[in-house]
């Protein structure tokens, strides 16, 4: 079947069987066999039941209900809509065609734009038409998980408001909306929104999806975005700490579990019991949350602008170095041991060519090896001024 736009004025429900055997759709021995059994066109070949096909004519084998099959199958389109300038509109989604009946939640403007768009590119708007069809959608769930992070709503609603919405127990209300959005299978708009992300881990702000929102036009703002692909997609959490900092997507293979509230609550704690205090402490002490991942190091700017926003302060970020030290001094006594074990081959080895080979490998090493232990010596001094 074929995934680009066909042309349609090559073929259409009134060409005849002769043109589309000069088109090469059929064989002789299928257009003979189609002529005499009385199929004179496209439309009345569309109409054939190719399951009785070879039963109810005779001459017909398995070959030429084959060639009507597949002819079946990739200009099946030509019987489903026209639209009312006799111009035929659809779509292709990995192989399989949708016309405008296929997108009740769209207006004629906006499907225009998804065929113009799929033209150009090959792919649906993905975004656009998912938020079109979450907002027309009667699904309670999907519902719920707006209402969770704000798409199409003035703000972000809590767990315990929903559970008093829907009257629901806090186990389920959270089961729902930290699934991921219940599109319909033969949409197939998951890949697509998918690889609208960076690379997991991330942390992505509004900034990144700019290009995006713009090409697809996509009718909110930024926030509103994010909030979509959050719904859609497995371990993308949607964050905004409040209403005046920014709002950011997170991803993380362990899930954060709402790590990231949970920080900002101990933050929150920490600045009302001392202020002065909490000022001095770093944020891994502020958060409490003691991950050693780089999942979570990419967090800490959200962290950072929350308590610059909302307490006009900055905190030590010297833990940013935290995890890095340890892994700079183990790769450091790593390259010392290959420069050691080098140094004893050439030692022993006695052919030149071998000499010289090994002497280019030590210098490569000591070249290394210094810059690691720049590299250390940087990191601790920038420890060392973060904690003055």
């Amino acid at each position: 079947m074929s995934d680009t736009l066909l042309d349609i004025e090559t073929v259409t429900l009134g060409t005849s069987l002769d043109r589309l055997f000069d088109l090469g759709f059929f064989s002789v021995r299928a257009r003979n066999a189609l002529s005499n059994c009385g199929y004179s066109d496209t439309k009345s070949i569309l109409d054939i039941d190719v399951k009785h096909f070879k039963r109810r004519h005779r001459n017909v084998g398995p070959k030429t209900a084959t060639e009507v099959a597949d002819f079946q199958s990739r200009y099946s389109f030509l019987n489903r809509t026209v639209d009312k300038k006799g111009e035929y509109q659809y779509v292709t989604v990995l192989g399989i065609e949708y016309v405008r009946e296929d997108f009740p939640y769209l207006s004629d403007d906006e499907f225009d734009f998804v065929c113009s768009y799929w033209r150009e590119n090959g792919k649906l708007p993905a975004s656009l038409v998912a938020l079109r069809f979450i907002e027309n959608s009667k699904d309670r769930n999907l519902r719920m998980k707006r209402m969770y992070v704000g798409l199409g709503f003035d703000r972000q609603y809590s767990i315990e408001e929903l559970m008093a919405e829907f009257e629901l127990t806090k186990p389920t209300v959270r089961h729902i909306v930290h699934k991921p959005g219940l599109l319909p299978a033969d949409l197939r708009l998951r890949q697509s929104l998918m690889k609208m992300l960076p690379g997991a881990p991330f942390v992505c702000d509004a900034h990144y999806f700019e290009a995006i929102m713009q090409k697809e036009h996509w009718p909110y703002d930024a926030a509103s975005f994010m909030a979509l692909l959050s719904m859609m997609m497995r371990g993308v959490e949607f964050i905004r700490l409040s209403e005046t900092t920014s709002p950011y997507l997170v991803r993380n293979s362990l899930s954060f579990d709402n790590a990231i509230q949970r920080g900002a609550h101990n933050i929150d704690v920490a600045f009302k019991k001392n202020f002065t205090k909490a000022s001095e402490q770093s944020l891994r002490k502020l958060t409490k949350l003691q991950y050693d991942s780089e999942d979570f190091c990419q967090t800490l700017p959200i962290f950072e602008e929350y308590i610059s926003v909302k307490y006009g302060t900055t905190v030590d970020d010297s833990c940013d170095t935290e995890n890095l030290l340890p892994l700079v001094s183990g790769l450091k006594s790593q390259l010392e041991r290959i420069k050691r074990h080098k140094t004893g081959l050439q030692c022993h080895d006695n052919s030149e060519p071998s000499k010289a080979f090994l002497k280019k490998r030590l210098e490569k090493i000591e070249n290394m090896i210094a810059s690691v232990n720049e590299l250390h010596t940087t990191l601790q001094d920038y420890k060392v001024v973060a904690c003055e």
